[in-house]
This record gives structure tokens, C-alpha cells and sequence, in this order.
């Protein structure tokens, strides 16, 4: 899930060369700081009530343009926000001397967990804000940037995506999908990485982590790996009905993330024992199948389909789920 609203659109990576100030995190003017956190609940308030005209209350004229683009964003979000528990990662304040200038913060250049936030400095004053709210496996990411009108601070720009799952960013997910893929675990490393992806950019094109490259290539590498060893769908020959698996993916549950099998079946769909069994035979031959994919899961969902689905269409199906080795 990645929602906002940018004023200004494209990727700016140019650092502004006017001269000014700027502090971070503890070296911030604790009334600045003060200031703007008084704004931060006020905003984290009126999305956890679903109200946008909380938002749009202190929000710039800049923001007020994209109004219904913002109670879309503040009346569609299907996020949990408990106003108590959302937290400060980090806080930029600017200082500048000419606004309408091309800007970058960021907390590190070296840390792999190290992220940059280009932006538009569009007063000469600017605050960059961003926090996070647990949202039961999910953590989210709140990213707004205010600018200095005169003696008020008003909202330029609102984002809001996924940081974390499982308590784990997208470096960590990376990190995980590096170890499976170094162990032949393709798929699993498949699942990380689209978890990763999930995590990447929780303020959209504006966040960048320092590694994003060096993500991005990883990907790259371990698609043409996947390509080469799997040739979606695969036929499980060692079973009598030769189902044919043609997607996995990680799917969300209360306890957790874990892999959910499609596969389309030449069973009768009305036949849900021996549909039943189908997926256990399939279960029972899993890790033959996709190395290392029968290990450490709690959990593996299947789903048994009539036939393969083509593009979008609907097709019959039945799902199932097996406990996996721990």
C-alpha cells in the first residue's frame, strides 16, 4: 500500500545550492519542534476520525489545490490509526534563501538503513516530519512537510506507505531474500523480496533508500535466476491429477506473512474431499518442488482453481490451508 499526495510532481534528486541552515532529530529548536508536533497529532487525528477537513484546515493552498485528491486519501485508507501510538522516526528543519528551490534531507549516506526524501522547498522555511503508527503486522509511515507562510506553518505535503512488515523494512527484507537466494531458495527469496518491495518507497518517489540501487539490481539478478529454473505453471508429475501451479505469493494473515499456492486442478470442484487430498499430496511434494519451501513455515495457504485463469477473469475456486515445518 503506497498513498500521498505530492504538490509537485517527478523525482527531484538535486540538492538545492542556496545558502541557508539546516538541523535534524535532537539539534532541532525544541519550539520548532514543539510547534510542529502540536500539528503532526492534529493531522494524525483527523486521519484516524477519517475527517480531511481537519487537514485541509492546516493545510497550504499549494495542498487545498489537490482537495479531493486529499479526501480520497483521508476517507479511503483502509489503515488502523490509534492516535497513542504513533512515534517520531525522524525530523528535518530547513532554512533557506530562496524558496522554489530543488531539495534533499536525509538521516545518513553509509547505514544500510540510511534513506534520503527529495523534495520542492517551496518557502524559504521548511519541516520535514516523518513518523510511523503500528497497524497490527504493518507498520506505517507518515511523511509531512510543512513550509514557513509568514508566521504559520502550513501542510505542503502528506504521505503516507508502508515502512515496515513484521517489523522488518524493506533493507531487512532484502537482506533475507540475499541469504535464501544464496542457498538456492529461489522462492523464498522471491517472497522477501516482493515484501522489500512493499517497504521500499514509504513516501513514494520522494523516499529513497541508500541501497535502492543496489536492491533494484538484486532483483534483476535473482528474476533471470527464477526464469531460468522455473517455467511458470509448473506440473506436479508426481501427482495423479498433474495439477499445475501458476502463481505463489505471500499473503497476510493475523499471525503473519506466508506462501499462498495457486494452482489449477482437474478435479471436480464440488469434490472438496478429494480436493482436500490433492493439496496434501501437493504439501507433501512442495519442497521437491520449490527447494527449501516446506522449511520454517507455520503455514502454507493453497488454492485450487477450475482452470488457469487468463489476464483477470474470475475463476472457481477452493482454498486450503496446511501446517508447515517450523
Amino acid at each position: 500500500m503506497r498513498q500521498g499526495l505530492i504538490i509537485f510532481s517527478g523525482l527531484l534528486f538535486l540538492m538545492s545550492c542556496s545558502v541557508g541552515g539546516q538541523w535534524s532529530d535532537e539539534n532541532i529548536d525544541p519550539k520548532v519542534k514543539a510547534e510542529i508536533n502540536d500539528f503532526n497529532n492534529h493531522i494524525i487525528d483527523g486521519l484516524a476520525t477519517k475527517d480531511p477537513e481537519k487537514i485541509k484546515s492546516v493545510a497550504s493552498e499549494k495542498l487545498l489545490e489537490q482537495s479531493k485528491d486529499l479526501e480520497t486519501l483521508v476517507t479511503t485508507g483502509n489503515w488502523k490509526i490509534d492516535p497513542k501510538k504513533f512515534q517520531i522516526k525522524n525530523q528535518f528543519h530547513l532554512k533557506k534563501s530562496a524558496d522554489g528551490t530543488d531539495s534533499r534531507v536525509f538521516t545518513g549516506l553509509s547505514g544500510d538503513h540510511d534513506y534520503t526524501i527529495h523534495f520542492k522547498a517551496i518557502n524559504k522555511e521548511m519541516f520535514i516530519s516523518v513518523g510511523y503508527l503500528e497497524d497490527d503486522l504493518q507498520k506505517l509511515a507518515l511523511t509531512m512537510i510543512y513550509g514557513k507562510y509568514g508566521d504559520n506553518w502550513k501542510l505542503n505535503i502528506l504521505q503516507i506507505g508502508l515502512i515496515e512488515i513484521e517489523n522488518k523494512d524493506a533493507i531487512d527484507w532484502y537482506r533475507q531474500a540475499q541469504k535464501n537466494f544464496e542457498s538456492g531458495n529461489l522462492v523464498d527469496a522471491a517472497l522477501d523480496f516482493t515484501l522489500a518491495n512493499e517497504c521500499l518507497k514509504p513516501a513514494n518517489q520522494l523516499w529513497q533508500y541508500q541501497l535502492e540501487s543496489e536492491i533494484n539490481e538484486f532483483g534483476q539478478r535473482m528474476n533471470q535466476e527464477i526464469n531460468k529454473t522455473y517455467s511458470f505453471p509448473i506440473t506436479v508429475e508426481t501427482i495423479k491429477s498433474k495439477p499445475q501451479i501458476f502463481r505463489i505469493f505471500p499473503q497476510g494473515m493475523s499471525e503473519g506473512y506466508y506462501p499462498s499456492i495457486f494452482y489449477a486442478t482437474t478435479l471436480n470442484m464440488n469434490d472438496t474431499t478429494a480436493l482436500s487430498q490433492e493439496c496434501t499430496e501437493i504439501h507433501d511434494n512442495i519442497g521437491q518442488v520449490f527447494k527449501g519451501l516446506d522449511l520454517d513455515k507455520k503455514y502454507i495457504f493453497y488454492r485450487a482453481f477450475e482452470k488457469l485463469p487468463v489476464n483477470d477473469e474470475e475463476v472457481n475456486n477452493y482454498g486450503f490451508s496446511r501446517r508447515g515445518e517450523k
